[in-house]
Parts: C-alpha cells; structure tokens; sequence
C-alpha cells in the first residue's frame, strides 16, 4: 500500500479489471521483492496502450491512441465534482497542461437492487446514488464499435466537459442520472439527440434510461420532461421511455421541491402542454388544467384565474358513519347468548408491561399490524380483549411518555378488518362505544388475572375471561338507561368546495 504500483493499480482498475490489464517491465525480475516499473501497460478491451517514458525528474505514461496526452495524479475540487458522476473515469493531461476524463466505454452502469428490512424494494424508495459498474459485459461489448473508451476533454475553467460525440454524450448522461446529479443532466439534455437512426451502442446507451423511468425524485421529473423537449424533433429516433403527460403531471405536482437548476422556464412548460399533449388530455387533470390556466394567466398578463377543484372522493366505507347500538338496545343479557358462543374458540396473549414501552411497543406495533389484527384474536391472539384493556386503560402502551393508552385503543380498532367492524353485533357495538366515551370507559370493569397457574396465553373458556364479560353484562345492564344518552358515533361531512374560486 502507497507504493508507485498501487497507485497505478488504483488508476486502472476504474478502466478494467485487473485481470484485463497486462503490464510489462524491461528490468529483469527474478523475485517477488525486486524493484519494478511499469514501461508498457496495455488494456486489450479497452483497446488502448501506455507507454512510459522516463527522465531523471519523472515518469510519464502516455497513451498510444491519443497522443501528448499522459496519466496524471492530478485532480483538483472541480475535476473531482465531474469524476462524481464518472466514478470509473481516470484523467489525461497534455503537456500544455490540458486535461482530460478517459472513461471505459466497455463499462456497463446499472442501479443495484437494494435492501431494505430484508424485502426488496424500488431503487428509488429512498433515492440511493450507489451504481454497479460491470466490465467487459459480452452483450454490451458486442453492439460496440472499435473505440472502446471515451475521451473526455476538460474546458480550461474546470467548469464543464465536451462530447465528441452522441455515444459519449448519452453515456455521460446516463451516468449522471444514475448518480442524481440532476442539475447535470439538464445541462446537457439538448446535446442527446440526432436525426439519424441510432448505432447499435448509441441505441444499448439510451435503452438504460428506461429503467430511470421510475424515479420519483422531483428533480427526476424535470430532467424526463427536459429530454422530452431535447428529443421532440428526432422522436422517432429516439423514442423516450416514458409518459410526458404523467411526467408533468408528477412534475407540478412535486414543483415546491424542484430544485433550482432543473425547474423548468415557462416557455419551456408551454412547449410541453404544446407538443407533448393536447387540450383533452391536459383536461383531464386538476393539476395540468389549472397550471395550464396559470401559464396563460402570466402570458397574458392576467391578475386572477378561475381554479378547478377534484371530485369529491367517494367513499364505499368509513368507520365513523356507522352507528351501531347493539349492547344498547337488545336485551341487557346477552353474555349467554352471545359472547360464550364468540369467544369459544378465541384465545388471548396477554403482551407483557415491558413490551408495551418505548421501541418494544414500536415492535410490537409493527408486528401487530403486519399480521392483522382480528376482533376473534388473529394470528397473533389479539382481539376484543386487548382493544378493551387500552380502551379502559388496563393496558399502558406508550411509545412515548405522553401516550394515551385511550388513544392508541381507538387507532387500532379501525385497523380491524372492514368486514368486521361492518356487522353490527355487541363486541364491537361495546368497542366502538368505549372509543368515543373515554370518562365511561374508565368506569368499565377492569380485566384482572387472579389464576393460580399463570402463563402467557389465556384459553378459551377459562375462568378469568368467563368473569369478567359476566362484570361487562352486569355493568352495562346496571348503567343501561345513561348509556342511552351516550356517543354513539361521529358522521364526518366534507363540505363542497366554493363555486368559481380565484387564485390571485
């Protein structure tokens, strides 16, 4: 490590894999600790060759096919922000002192599939910029030409690159939304295209842009919409992968978080409600039909537009407009009736006090809601009896020290199944009623294990649950003429949106 060697390994990894890279010496070495140069580096694949040539001050590589060009160690802050986006690029210098990024052509880019919580999920959830980089692909290197590199050169201000050539320039801009430099890829957006039918490498290139097809960035949408209007003219060369109606309906909605370098003019927003979508499709969208209401409003000089609001969403099922009455209203004795018969076969796993604070109950959260949870107990052994005890405030569950036990009782109840909290019966006639009637629930009778032999789970029919729904039937029958009077749910109404509303 830090030997000339290493360094130079260090160097032409990023073009090839070490396996790809034949490095020749003229000294004679017969072992392992003998001192070597590098005098002649060649890189089949790539189709490039180093030779070094040597002075008492230095030793320079310089590259076969590109003449004065040489590798050097120099990178300052601008070069390094470029070789961001080109992390496998390794730079020329000429001896006038210009420089250059060489980048291997025969290197294919792609998103890796991340990890998260041990399921797959969308590359895009949380935005990575990590890139897998893979040498010498055979199907990739087939549809190449003989060039198998970029050449790269750096404007004198470190500022920018040029492109020779559209291969070049598609592969610099795949590699920049790759790596998000979104800012980046707009610069370049309009120097992607051409009025030729694309080479079978040109075409390899752009076909990467259809898996960033789902990037949900906001920046994303802008640079799709971008290369939409870079690509407008040459269309049927160069198809893009995407939607522009869905893109800029994605791009005004997520328009606060756009970053300043890839927002779009409103010149360039007109261009796209112009040539990428016609009036009928633009209608069809709340969004796209007041922002193309805005866009002339600014046109034309205009102080007010007329702004369209959504339907109204339709609702098939919400837990607050059902009002059932059951333990109210039928007969007061309907623990013989009802409840031995419902909970036969339902057992309950009472969650111990030390699973039910901080990040233990955010664990126990979790696992609750991942498996479901069930009026009957479900898989986990969890129903009518664990909603009750938050409800009454026999269980304590607190994420944090200001929780109420109430509330979390009410949160989860409307995550029971819809079908369940449906159907009007009396477990969840006394649930919801509990819900909405805090200072009742207190007064409720309280589950209380007093069996001589203790254990995690409470089977059907034991004693301890018996009692206690005999002590819910006596107190509701005693309270039955103060339950009359009680909440027995909440109706919400959305009130219609003001007609022909002005945004100013």
């Amino acid at each position: 490590p830090g030997s000339p060697l290493r360094t130079l390994a260090n160097a032409l990894v990023r073009l090839d894999n070490l396996s790809h890279v034949l490095v020749w010496t003229e000294l004679p070495v017969l072992n392992p600790e003998d001192e070597c140069r590098a005098d002649v580096i060649e890189l089949p694949r790539l189709g490039l060759t180093f030779v070094a040539r040597h002075s008492a001050e230095q030793s320079r590589l310089y590259c076969e096919e590109h003449a004065g060009l040489f590798l050097t160690p120099y990178i300052c802050g601008s070069t390094e922000r470029m070789l961001q986006a080109i992390p496998h690029g390794v730079l020329l210098e000429s001896d006038q002192g210009e420089i250059y990024i060489l980048v291997s052509a025969a290197t294919m880019p792609s998103r890796p599939e991340l990890e998260f919580l041990g399921k797959k999920r969308p590359g895009t959830a949380h935005f990575p910029t990590e890139i897998v980089l893979e040498h010498g692909n055979p199907r990739w290197v087939e549809n190449m030409a003989e060039g198998k590199h970029h050449l790269y050169p750096v404007h004198i201000s470190k500022a920018t690159l040029f492109m020779p050539t559209l291969a070049s320039a598609l592969y610099l801009l795949v590699m920049r939304f790759m790596t998000r430099k979104f800012d980046e890829v707009c610069e370049i957006a309009n120097a992607c295209q051409s009025d030729m039918p694309l080479s079978a490498e040109e075409q390899q290139i752009w076909d990467l842009l259809e898996p960033l097809a789902t990037d949900s960035h906001p920046d994303a949408h802008a640079c799709r919409l971008k290369l939409t209007l870079g690509t407008v003219g040459c269309s049927s060369m160069m198809q893009c992968p995407w939607n522009p109606v869905e893109e800029m309906e994605e791009y005004v909605r997520k328009l606060a978080f756009v970053s300043a370098g890839c927002r779009l003019s409103t010149g360039e927003e007109h261009k796209v409600f112009e040539l990428c979508m016609d009036e009928e499709q633009a209608s069809k969208s709340v969004l796209l039909r007041n922002r193309l209401r805005l866009l002339k409003a600014l046109e034309g000089g205009k102080e007010s537009i007329p702004v369209a609001y959504p339907r109204e969403p339709v609702v098939w099922y919400c837990f607050d407009h059902i009002v059932d009455r059951t333990c109210i209203d039928s007969s007061p004795d309907f623990w013989t009736k009802h409840f031995a018969t419902y909970f036969s076969q339902a057992a309950y796993a009472r969650p111990s006090p030390e699973e039910l604070r901080g990040p233990a109950a955010m664990a126990f959260l979790e696992r609750c809601v991942s498996k479901g949870l069930k009026i009957k107990g479900g898989k986990e052994h969890l129903g009518f009896l664990f909603l009750y005890e938050l409800l009454t405030g026999s269980l304590d569950l607190q994420v944090c020290e200001e929780d109420s036990s109430h509330n979390w009782g009410t949160i989860l109840l409307r995550l029971l199944p819809a079908k369940e909290t449906q159907e009007r019966g009396h477990p969840i006639s006394i649930l919801r009623t509990l819900a909405v009637n805090r200072e009742f629930a207190k007064e409720m009778p309280k589950f209380k294990d007093d069996r001589r032999l203790k254990t995690d789970v409470f089977l059907p029919g034991q004693g301890v649950v018996n009692s206690l729904m005999k002590e819910i039937s006596a107190h509701l029958k005693a309270n039955r003429t103060d339950l009359r009077n009680l909440v027995q749910g909440r109706h919400y109404e959305h009130p219609p949106p003001p007609r022909q509303p002005q945004m100013h």
